[in-house]
């Protein structure tokens, strides 16, 4: 029987497994992780035997310098590597790497479910593409199908009451996509790095996946629940929803740069101190643990988190520890030990867990039969463009020899249409040139029609249909209104109580218009009007007034507006 390392993450239900050369690491051979943390080393290498992964070693080495795609030359970056590696003795054949949390942008998508993986790759990418902090161009995008079952439809409304709208099929059948991003430099970092060290870099991974991957493997009785991974690193802390394997929420805060020394330590003894050594962490850690959860629960449908774990060697767990089970009121525990399930997979004499589980997550993963879901070299792309048939460019060239032709035979008769009308043209550029001024004129004009027609929407309608469809000025009243370019009203509005404003919003939707969702904010108003928001009303391309259906409000009986002044 297989060892709980070994098992394969399981596959979202009702989504094809991407095709294997997404992943270019075969099953079998010696396969080595390296992890960098700053200028710390942790590597395992595995290998696999008897139908199992098995740990040979895992060992960490101080680096000459430190690893920052920003800061750091890859040539130099390498050569410390190779160095750090010959210390160790260490002959890897097949490299894999994972980047940090810090280092990428993450996404969580909702999306169709679709019937290729092309198709789900391709909505992946244009989705993310507009919420990307770079040039899509610059972007290296992969992707996770969350396993997680959906949310059940709602139910059905009892008798007699108001039966709400029925869900599209779409909506019926969504699934959560994890969408991590990672800039082309940095991916290209790695591989530079790895060829200045003369490592052979199969795969670049995530390492909030190789986290997740060594959490199923060793313990496997609550791999299935949701636990939150704190990994308390010496420049950051990251913060890791797992359940089953998958990562399905990360998050990362900086730490700062007073905890590491700048000279560079000799021994692993003499190794830095970790981020959880500064007491004034003892506050920033739980908080920044609060705001991933809370981030994490925000979305629908998620199961809860259950306990905490905490990842990182320093003197402060206890306290550390106490610290997040009082903040966030949940089971919370330091890893530490090997657990019974890495025995005869983990030498016995290895004894650091806890921060070498990405490298550990990262070796093992590396035998798993499926391919991981995170793979920036080999990342999952949308179907390629399909190119013309070799018939199709047969028939163009047909077609340009054709078209050839016909211009040669009329050449004669164009050219001279094309002297008489360029005579009749000369003749009538003089007779204008006299008149210049007049048009000059007549198009400063024509242009501020022309922009005003040019939307093609009947703005004053608009405005009248807006004060039908707006509740009793005592209730609420316009401080602003425009039409601004592709046809979007921009309204301000004052009302007395957020209820109106709820109100406008539904009137507005069911009379045709398309908005965005209003953010209603108190406001101070001499009139009483304490609620105040901004719209931006987009008219669909066939909208129309329906003039019948209007009933404008009565006018207060105090309104002065229309009396004149005096």
């Amino acid at each position: 029987m297989s060892s709980p390392a070994t098992q394969s993450v399981p596959r979202p239900p009702g989504a094809r497994a991407f095709r294997a050369k997404t992943f270019p690491i075969k099953a079998k051979g010696a396969i080595t992780a390296l992890d960098w943390d700053g200028r710390v080393l942790r590597a395992a290498q595995s290998d696999f035997r008897g139908g199992q992964a098995e740990i040979d070693r895992v060992v960490v080495e101080p680096l000459e310098l430190e690893f920052d795609p920003a800061r750091t030359d890859p040539a130099a970056a390498g050569a410390a590597l190779g160095a750090a590696l010959k210390r160790l003795k260490l002959k890897p054949g097949a490299v894999v790497m994972g980047i940090p949390r810090s280092w990428l942008f993450l996404r969580t998508l909702s999306l169709p479910r679709a019937e290729s993986d092309e198709t789900l790759a391709a909505m992946v990418h244009f989705q993310i593409n507009r919420d990307l902090p770079f040039r899509p161009e610059d972007a290296v995008i992969d992707f996770a199908v969350n396993s997680a079952p959906l949310p059940a439809p709602p139910a059905a409304p009892p008798p007699g009451a108001a039966s709400a709208p029925a869900p599209t099929p779409a909506g019926l059948a969504r699934i959560e996509v994890l969408v991590a991003v990672a800039r082309r430099e940095v991916v290209a970092f790695y591989e530079q790095v790895a060829a200045a060290a003369g490592l052979r870099l199969a795969a670049l991974g995530f390492q909030s996946h190789a986290n997740a991957r060594g959490w199923q493997a060793g313990w496997p009785g609550g791999a299935g629940a949701a636990v939150a991974l704190v990994s308390v690193r010496r420049r950051e802390v990251i913060i890791d929803v797992v359940a089953g394997g998958e990562v399905l929420f990360s998050r990362t805060a900086g730490l700062g740069r007073a905890h590491e020394p700048d000279e560079v330590p000799g021994t692993p003894a003499d190794l830095p101190a970790a981020a959880g050594e500064d007491p004034r962490l003892l506050e920033a850690i739980p908080t920044e643990v609060v705001r991933t959860l809370h981030n994490y629960q925000a979305g629908e449908g998620r199961q809860p988190v259950i306990s905490i774990v905490v990842a990182g060697e320093t003197s402060q767990a206890p306290a550390l520890v106490a610290a997040l089970a009082e903040r966030c009121r949940l089971p919370c525990e330091m890893l530490a030990g090997l657990p019974p399930s890495f025995h005869g997979v983990i030498p016995a004499t290895i004894s650091l867990p806890g921060e070498s589980l990405t490298a550990i997550g990262l070796a093992l993963a590396a035998h798993d039969q499926a391919p991981w879901p995170f793979n920036f070299l080999s990342p999952k792309r949308p179907p390629a463009a399909r190119g013309w048939r070799r018939s199709s460019w047969v028939a163009l060239a047909a077609l340009v020899v054709l078209v050839l032709a016909g211009i040669w035979l009329v050449r004669g008769m164009l050219l001279d249409r094309r002297r008489a009308t360029k005579a009749g043209l000369i003749t009538q550029v003089d007779q204008a040139a006299h008149q210049r001024p007049l048009y000059r004129d007549m198009r400063v004009r024509a242009k501020g029609v022309h922009d005003w027609v040019g939307e093609r929407k009947e703005w004053l309608d608009q405005w009248a249909a807006l004060s039908a469809l707006l509740p009793d000025p005592s209730q609420v009243y316009v401080t602003s209104i425009a039409a601004g370019s592709r046809g979007v009203l921009h309204v301000s509005l004052q009302a007395r109580s957020g209820e109106i404003l709820a109100q406008v919003d539904k009137r507005l939707r069911e009379a045709g218009y398309d908005l965005r969702p209003p953010a209603i904010t108190p406001s101070s108003d001499r009139y009483g009007y304490g609620f105040q928001t901004s719209l931006e009303l987009t008219l669909p391309a066939k909208f129309k007034v329906d003039w019948k259906a209007m009933k404008i409000p009565p006018r207060p009986a105090d309104d002065s507006s229309m009396e004149r002044k005096k």
